[in-house]
């Protein structure tokens, strides 16, 4: 990457490549009332136009929700309602990039904006709009989970709370810290629950170890962030 060695998505030269462009949602939350793909099809070099009415019969992607909670599936197209800014509507497949993007402006999407919730004391408030209908109080899973307590109390330590919005307490960022020193380590698993499992073991014991001198070592040697 440093010497200009590497290779991206976008580099690969393959005959009889194509290229596609997507349409996103401009809004937060909407339904989507009409969609106009007519001067996009009309554009020379265009080779086609999806629209979730064109994936009828195409499974909603992977979910790795836990057992117990209420399902949204998520197809890779938003069919009548958009739920983020960005949500993909529609696919523009053309002869190159350019075409592509050219004719994915011309595609019109007439929305029907609904309330958005932007933060989750938001969403969780009475009365809320709900992002997907059949979850109430947009709230599909509720997991309660409690540790170090006893310990805490043994050794005289006051437990503190960090604020709900910290970073690094952010699930994502945190999966992909563990993720990084177990792809450095070479450990596989045979399952996402397994990996998981993994993965929450790994995050509890580092913030254990917080202070740890051989810990800020691995951390070092391992280059995690």
């Amino acid at each position: 990457m440093l010497t200009g060695g590497a290779k991206y998505v976008a580099d690969l030269d393959v005959p009889g490549m194509l290229d596609v462009a997507f349409v996103r949602s401009e809004v937060a939350h909407a339904t989507i009332s009409n969609i106009d793909v007519e001067a996009a099809l009309a554009v020379p070099g265009v080779v086609a136009v999806f629209t979730a009415a064109d994936l009828v019969g195409v499974q909603p992607l992977a979910d790795f929700l836990p057992e117990g909670s209420i399902k949204t599936p998520r197809f890779p197209l938003a069919a009548d309602r958009v739920r983020y800014v960005g949500e993909p509507i529609v696919a523009v497949v053309a002869e190159n990039r350019y075409v592509a993007e050219d004719a994915a402006e011309l595609v019109v999407v007439d929305y029907n904006e609904l309330p958005a919730v932007t933060s989750i004391a938001d969403a969780t408030a009475e009365g809320a709009q709900r992002v997907h209908d059949h979850v109430p109080g947009n709230t599909w899973f509720t997991q309660s989970r409690s540790f170090g307590r006893e310990w805490a109390a043994v050794n005289n330590v006051e437990l503190a709370y960090t604020p709900t919005y910290s970073s690094w307490l952010n699930r994502i960022e945190a999966q992909f810290q563990a993720l990084r020193y177990f792809s450095l380590d070479g450990t596989d698993h045979a399952s996402h629950r397994e990996q998981a499992s993994m993965i929450r073991r790994y995050i509890r014991w580092r913030i254990r170890n917080a202070h740890d001198r051989a810990l800020r070592e691995l951390v070092k040697r391992a280059n995690v962030a």
